[in-house]
């Protein structure tokens, strides 16, 4: 909540910076970075990026430049970063407060070579279909709303050659919730397409149809995957309740190791 409370008062500065909502912006942001981390990268990593690609494209076309704009981004900016600095000064400090960041890394980065590429094709062909509302309204429109919007849809994936370096688990890339610009961003341009050749194909029987092709792709893995983790974890969180497998294995131990 506080990340899209965050990114809301951002938008509002893009054409008039208010100082009360920049300073409310601040101390969000900072609250974001140090309850959950991969929120906080949103921050200190989309926002700037998105102000210079924002910036590039509006002095490509001799547009005026908001000054005002580029303070709000750097102090939104430092002050989520902090967040993340105060984190990190923390797990410096060793055990225990080292223990969670140490197991991330073993297990989602020594343990799972294949992670990068599971997570870049577990987003299937649909991925595609934001390019469109890409290219017209961050690229040609210039909106900064939707520059962000593809910037965050895009940095997990920027992101996970680096997470060795930077010293996270890729896990928390995944936790950054692109998903959620991607869907808004497939949704503009399937709308778009659907506007387009609406001549061609009546509304009503596109929407049919893309919403019959979603269904296909998505329902039957949804399904599997929904069952298997009530079978193996009745409440499905396994931070709080022990997977059943895990449960027969210590149950296996116990009766037959002395």
């Amino acid at each position: 909540a506080f990340l899209f409370f965050t990114i809301y008062l951002v938008f509002q500065m893009i054409s008039k910076t208010k100082v009360h909502l920049l300073i409310i912006a601040c101390f969000t942001g900072l609250i974001t970075s140090m309850f959950f981390p991969p929120a906080g990268l949103v921050l200190t990593l989309g926002i700037p990026l998105s102000a210079v690609c924002y910036l590039a494209l509006k002095y490509s076309k001799r547009e005026n430049l908001n000054v005002n704009f580029i303070l709000v981004s750097v102090y939104v900016t430092l002050c989520s970063f902090l967040g993340l600095l105060i984190l990190k000064q923390e797990t410096l400090k060793g055990f225990p407060w080292s223990q969670w960041s140490v197991w991330d890394m073993s297990m989602w980065n020594t343990n799972a070579p294949t992670f990068n590429r599971d997570y870049l094709l577990g987003f299937g062909f649909w991925v595609l279909f934001c390019l469109p509302a890409i290219y017209r309204y961050a690229v040609l429109k210039r909106k900064f709303e939707y520059i962000f919007l593809s910037v965050w849809a895009i940095l997990p994936f920027l992101l996970l050659p680096f997470t060795d370096l930077l010293k996270i688990g890729r896990i928390r890339v995944t936790f950054m919730g692109n998903f959620l610009p991607l869907g808004i961003l497939i949704f503009i341009s399937i709308r778009d397409l659907v506007k387009r050749w609406e001549f061609l194909v009546p509304r009503k029987i596109a929407i049919a149809v893309v919403t019959l092709a979603f269904l296909m792709f998505n329902l039957p893995e949804n399904i599997r995957y929904g069952t298997d983790q009530f079978r193996n974890m009745s409440f499905g969180y396994s931070n709080i309740h022990i997977p059943q497998t895990t449960m027969k294995a210590v149950e296996f131990l116990g009766s037959n190791v002395a």
